[in-house]
């Protein structure tokens, strides 16, 4: 979050340049709070405010001091890994893996011909020291290619199981007990 200040008295103003504000991981808003600013008062709107991505600017009105008038335009830039997980390795992303939030996750398919040894793949969006976004898997799936045998066992598998896709079961997520199923079939397979 970038907030610009333009004041009518500098001096007397907080923050005569930039002021440079971290949201929340995981979120797609930032909250501007009052105690950002010590020895201001009647804040128009009224503080703390949520700001959205869209449009991402507020504009505010408050008083410092013997009432000096300042204004503050805040803007909201929202943190996200815009590479696809297509980019990586043997992963094809969905769309909820494309353009994702810092600190959100999504599952990542192998591409076809390939299955996901050792659970489905999961990214989350990361921030290095530098603040540069990358996309962190976080276990250690591998995709691997299978014969036509074993694609015929990975489907029975598959429909014998539908806590490994069916998104309205409750047991759906629980990622332990799919994950266990998956390495299960991997050692099965002589995948591990």
């Amino acid at each position: 979050i970038l907030v610009q200040l333009i004041v009518t008295h500098a001096e007397e103003c907080p923050y005569e340049d930039l002021l440079t504000l971290t949201n929340e991981k995981g979120k797609d808003y930032a909250v501007v709070n009052p105690e950002l600013f010590p020895g201001a008062y009647n804040f128009f709107p009224e503080l703390p405010t949520r700001v959205d991505e869209d449009p991402g600017k507020q504009f505010f009105v408050y008083y410092v001091g013997n009432d000096t008038v300042c204004w503050l335009n805040v803007v909201v830039k929202i943190v996200r890994c815009k590479q696809e997980v297509s980019n990586i390795s043997d992963y094809e992303g969905g769309a909820n893996c494309s353009n994702l939030l810092w600190g959100t996750s999504c599952n990542a398919a192998c591409s076809d011909g390939k299955v996901s040894m050792g659970g489905p793949a999961v990214f989350t969006c990361e921030m290095d020291n530098y603040n540069m976004t990358y996309l962190q898997l976080d276990n250690d799936t591998v995709c691997q290619d299978l014969t036509l045998e074993e694609e015929q066992n990975m489907v029975e598998m598959m429909e014998a199981h539908p806590i490994l896709y069916n998104k309205k079961m409750t047991t759906y997520k629980d990622t332990g007990k799919k994950e266990r199923m998956w390495v299960e079939k991997a050692e099965e397979l002589g995948k591990c």
